[in-house]
């Protein structure tokens, strides 16, 4: 599976909503905190980027759980 696939996939097992398709970037929105997640829609979407979303997603994971959810 390459990367940018792994990134939705990762995104939306940890509840995640596409809120819209936009020409460079699709965004996430996490309906919990109301934060989004910027992914790119380049298809030189790398590891890096891959890596960077997960970050994303942990951080926001725990300000859920700051919030009791």
């Amino acid at each position: 599976m390459n990367p940018r696939k792994q990134a939705e996939a990762a995104l939306k097992e940890n509840g995640f909503v596409l809120f819209r398709n936009g020409a460079n970037h699709d965004l996430y929105l996490d309906p919990v905190t109301k934060e989004f997640i910027p992914l790119s829609r380049s298809s030189h979407f790398s590891d890096y980027d891959l890596k960077n979303t997960k970050r994303e997603i942990a951080q926001i994971i725990k300000k859920r759980k700051g919030m009791g959810q």
